[in-house]
């Protein structure tokens, strides 16, 4: 099977939506979108670093500078927003041109090397995410989740790639929940990507749905 990839820098899950209207971002992912061949094997990971629909920060607006209030009530708000738009775009993009399967990486956990102040927050998120994302996603029609994020996860006290570091603190000092920070096997130590060692879970996850 020849396969191919596309990067697309600024790209997020919020540019998916077919709501949004004279957005750079999402025409450019629009034009790579119209350039994969007919009938193909998908694969989607947008996400990774900011799932803000619009670009709005619900609970920090001083982010954008005072004069820009927030869009939603509270994070929870922003973020069925945002995954409902995603999905919308994702269905789009399979019935475009009748893909055979268009599959979705999900959010990996907030690294343990992640140094922001927000940490114990942005799990939550994160794992609200990719819960809310497999629900809607559940009924699509050859659209799918790839459901490996559990596996991503550090399992707590007794983890043996952790080790002493499995209760992750963030920088204000609230412990991360067990199973809420990105196992340290997977962890590159930049607080954003992944290490490649993770793709044997992809490849696992594509083989058992296409064998179907």
């Amino acid at each position: 099977m020849e396969s191919d990839a596309v990067a697309e820098l600024g790209l997020k899950a919020w540019h998916f939506s077919p709501a949004l209207l004279l957005n750079r971002e999402r025409e450019i992912m629009l034009r790579h979108a119209a350039s994969i061949p007919r009938r193909s094997v998908v694969v989607v990971c947008a996400g990774e670093i900011d799932l803000r629909e619009d670009g709005v920060v619900a609970m920090l607006p001083q982010h954008f500078g005072q004069s820009k209030l927030p869009k939603y009530a509270s994070s929870d708000e922003a973020l069925e927003a945002t995954v409902v738009g995603f999905c919308a775009g994702l269905e789009q993009l399979r019935s475009s041109k009748d893909h055979r399967w268009v599959f979705v990486h999900p959010v990996r956990p907030v690294p343990r090397s992640y140094v922001g102040s927000n940490g114990a927050v942005c799990a939550r998120l994160v794992r609200r995410w990719n819960a809310r994302l497999k629900e809607l996603l559940s009924p699509l029609d050859r659209v799918e989740l790839l459901d490996f994020f559990e596996e991503l996860c550090c399992t707590g006290v007794g983890c043996e790639a952790c080790g002493s570091d499995a209760h992750a603190v963030d920088a204000v000092g609230g412990a991360t929940p067990d199973g809420e920070r990105l196992c340290a096997r997977f962890d590159i130590q930049d607080g954003v990507h992944l290490n490649r060692n993770y793709l044997p879970l992809v490849k696992d996850r594509l083989e058992s749905v296409l064998r179907q």
